[in-house]
């Protein structure tokens, strides 16, 4: 017997868990500002979400290309962009991140990763689409979900990574991002960890 059917789970991610994010994602507003300090320019942001980045993008951002899959999380980003006073312009993509075809090779100055690669389908091609699309010298900023150091606190994430990862839309508590951001040709040029994040930067 199924207890999750798919038209369940459907009305859970559409409806349900994009109001759950909203309300767990403003316990990290005070790092946002961290996050997007100095950008400039066009910035691409996979994983857009319902747009908690937008109001703290500094004035130098003409633009934001927003990209999700998801149609809950567009409702609510229309909602966001109502609220703002003052913010960039938002192109958005209602898709994945894994294959961005309506960007050009090198056209954005910066890409926003703000818990995102812990719940696309396939980080490797996410961050292949990330290089092709950012600009040489252009910089990558990152605020992560990653595997947990130590063998019990592995232990731990591992047994309750199924449920976790049903209740939270795909989120992996289980993936090594820093390595990613490397095997993907970025040279990292800050990073710090606690627990299960990591925040950063990286230039291609």
């Amino acid at each position: 017997m199924n207890l999750f059917p798919e038209v369940h789970i459907k009305i859970y991610r559409t409806y349900i868990y994009p109001r759950l994010e909203w309300l767990v994602s403003l316990k990290f507003n005070h790092l946002r500002q961290e996050v997007l300090s100095g950008l400039k320019g066009t910035v691409l942001e996979p994983g857009i979400g319902h747009g908690l980045n937008l109001a703290h993008y500094p004035p130098e951002v003409q633009i934001v290309i927003g990209v999700d899959p998801s149609a809950g999380m567009k409702i609510l980003l229309d909602k966001t962009i109502k609220s703002l006073k003052v913010s960039p312009e938002v192109v958005h993509y209602q898709t994945g991140a894994e294959r961005l075809h309506a960007l050009q090779d090198h056209s954005v100055d910066a890409v926003v990763l703000f818990l995102t690669l812990c719940s696309v389908t396939s980080p490797k091609e996410v961050l292949s689409e990330i290089y092709r699309v950012l600009k040489p010298g252009g910089e990558l900023r990152f605020f992560e979900h990653v595997q947990a150091e130590g063998k019990m606190t592995r232990w731990f994430f591992s047994g309750i990574h199924p449920v976790w990862k049903l209740a939270a839309a795909g989120c992996h508590l289980n993936r090594e991002t820093e390595q990613d951001i490397r095997n993907a040709g970025f040279e990292i040029t800050s990073l710090r960890k606690k627990g299960i994040l990591i925040l950063g930067s990286a230039k291609k």
